[in-house]
């Protein structure tokens, strides 16, 4: 049976060991009012998510406007002016959990609906096999691609080339191939996982961004 490392935290820590795989990680701190601040200063816009879920549960984008902050969470919106009333609704959302904040990336859409891509690996011995690259484009109105949050599926060929008007094949070879150098930075650190689902997102120039590895995909 397959090693589960459920901490998104503890992951990502391992594969920012690595320059080359840092490079496409966006900016990942763990959550703290302070964290928090300072990334909104930084990048405008963060993304906060549980350490340990997966299917899109209980993730938070965050956005500093001009009259002070706004929160959207699956279909819903807030806003506030005060940092302190922010962080007090985000507790309430949080339920206890460990969080964990990262920059928000904007995007390359499709029809005004952000893509990702997942990238599917299955260990054979001591090789990865890539057994699915598909894109996920998110339901009208929302920020999250989850299948179960309304979002869709579609080829990742037509996706590339629909969101940004490109060429896919350097694309998602560049993907299998962070994919496969990731798995193996894994597997030193977590020897009994034996498969592993990558996302990644495109922004609107193009830049592969890798946002989190799951050990039991979907």
């Amino acid at each position: 049976m397959s090693t589960t490392v459920a901490s998104k935290w503890k992951k990502t820590k391992v594969l920012l060991e690595s320059n080359r795989i840092a490079k496409v990680i966006p900016e990942t701190r763990k959550f703290s009012p302070e964290a928090l601040q300072e990334m909104l200063a930084q990048y405008g816009s963060v993304i906060a998510k549980p350490c340990s879920s997966a299917g899109g549960h209980g993730i938070v984008k965050i956005s500093r406007k001009n009259y002070g902050y706004k929160i959207r969470y699956k279909g819903m919106k807030k806003k506030t002016g005060k940092f302190s009333k922010l962080v007090r609704a985000l507790r309430r959302l949080q339920r206890r959990r460990k969080y964990i904040l990262q920059r928000t990336i904007d995007l390359a859409q499709i029809d005004g609906r952000p893509v990702d891509y997942r990238v599917k690996l299955v260990r054979k011995g001591d090789k990865w096999k890539v057994t699915a690259l598909v894109a996920k484009v998110a339901r009208k109105g929302y920020f999250i691609t989850n299948i179960c949050r309304g979002g869709d599926l579609m080829r990742s060929s037509e996706a590339i080339r629909r969101s940004l008007n490109t060429n896919p094949r350097r694309k998602k070879r560049k993907m299998v191939k962070l994919s496969r150098k990731s798995a193996k930075i894994l597997a030193k650190k977590f020897p009994g996982i034996t498969q592993l689902g990558f996302d990644y997102g495109l922004d609107k120039d193009g830049k592969i961004w890798m946002f989190e590895v799951n050990t039991n995909p979907h």
